[in-house]
């Protein structure tokens, strides 16, 4: 956050979820697994990976979770 706000000289930056959206798409590699809508109800964060459980009790093993749920997030 302070490299942001550092490069941004203290401006606010705002990303739209489109605009977000059509840059994850086009820049990560094919096997990223992209989830939206997804509720995540437990976060376990191990030595080197992330554990998380979804709303309905799928879990996913990752390195690495983005969170971008907005201001109307629960």
């Amino acid at each position: 956050y302070r490299q942001i706000v550092k490069a941004l000289d203290g401006r606010l930056c705002r990303i739209l979820r489109p605009d977000l959206e059509t840059v994850l798409r086009d820049n990560l590699p094919q096997e990223v697994d992209l989830r939206f809508g997804a509720t995540v109800s437990e976060v376990v964060q191990r030595e080197e990976r992330v554990t998380v459980t979804l709303d309905g009790g799928a879990q996913l093993d990752a390195d690495l979770l983005v969170g971008a749920d907005g201001i109307h997030s629960t």
